[in-house]
């Protein structure tokens, strides 16, 4: 028996079209196909506390995409104080 390492497809951004599951079709020898599904995750959608969870701590850098374009469109007090909130719970506040 062949057994695979946990395997996820990392989008650091993401669309509406991005998918939750990819199928990687296999095709063996013999001619025999099977598929093997995929996980994805969508780095940006979740909070850091999900990721740190889930072990993407490494992933953390990557969320300041997230938060350079929140501070962009950010007008309200309201707005503003999240994206802080955003900062220091990456600790760069």
């Amino acid at each position: 028996m062949l057994t695979f390492p946990r395997i996820i497809v990392i989008y650091l951004e993401a669309s509406a079209a991005t998918p939750d599951l990819l199928i990687v079709r296999l095709k063996f020898q013999d001619g025999s196909e099977h598929d093997f599904k995929v996980k994805t995750i969508k780095v940006l959608e979740h909070s850091v506390e999900e990721l740190v969870e889930q072990g993407f701590t490494p992933l953390l850098p990557f969320y300041i995409v997230k938060l350079r374009k929140a501070a962009k469109r950010a007008k309200t007090d309201e707005e503003k104080a999240k994206v802080e909130e955003g900062f220091k719970a990456l600790g760069l506040a």
